[in-house]
């Protein structure tokens, strides 16, 4: 077993853009991490709304995790695998970045930015998703799929875990709102990871091949839904 895992993860660091994915998706789970340690206690205590109005909010997130796995294959077709990757990590930390501009004052301008975020940054979520699943699908050889992508579920749920941890103490520090600042400042670094890595030139997967995006689509959900607290 201890064979297993150590080739899944060699098979990760060695290649700079599997490396690259995996670092993004692990600061991609940080701020979900943040976001699920947090979100709820804010949208209640903060924003004061109501049962009604979270169950809105999350099910606006639903309808664009759906525009996203539409709209990925046919974005990833006009601009390159690559470059819809980091533009899709950036629009999830702008996305998630309205939320600690949510003002408490103003009821209906919370709810629009809450809302805002689970449109723009759930949609960009799904998008981030697939590409990274499609990558993994498309340059790590069969025998070693399982392995590869166990290793990035590793990866990112401990990373996670951490993050939600430490948005929980944090919080009891400095404040919910100011905590919140942090899931769009790990999402910009996910982006710049990207940026700095080959996967900014990555047009095309190796061999022309086109992503599958029923595929990844698929597997990317079943990871997201394991991964993403209620709400995001």
């Amino acid at each position: 077993m201890r064979t297993v895992i150590a080739v899944g993860i060699r098979v990760v660091l060695e290649d700079p853009v599997l490396r690259a994915f995996a670092f993004a998706q692990m600061l991609h789970h940080v701020l979900w991490g943040v976001f699920g340690a947090t979100w709820i206690l804010f949208a209640i205590d903060y924003l004061a709304l109501g049962p009604a109005a979270i169950g809105l909010i999350a099910a606006a997130g639903g309808i664009a995790s759906f525009v996203g796995a539409v709209v990925a294959h046919r974005s990833i077709g006009r601009w390159g695998i690559g470059p819809v990757a980091v533009a899709s990590m950036v629009v999830l930390a702008i996305g998630n970045a309205f939320i600690p501009l949510a003002p408490a004052s103003l009821p209906l301008v919370a709810l629009a930015c809450l809302l805002v975020q689970q449109l723009v940054g759930d949609g960009a979520a799904t998008v981030f998703e697939i590409t990274d699943t499609t990558v993994r699908q498309s340059i790590v050889p069969d025998r070693q799929l399982g392995r590869v992508a166990s290793t990035f579920f590793f990866f990112g749920h401990s990373a996670q875990l951490t993050a939600t941890i430490a948005a929980g103490v944090l919080a009891e520090v400095i404040g919910l709102r100011a905590t919140l600042v942090f899931a769009p400042i790990a999402g910009l670094i996910g982006a710049i990871v990207l940026w700095r890595s080959p996967v900014r030139t990555l047009l095309q997967l190796p061999g022309g091949g086109g992503p599958d995006p029923q595929a990844a689509a698929n597997e990317a959900r079943i990871e997201a839904g394991q991964a993403e607290p209620f709400g995001g």
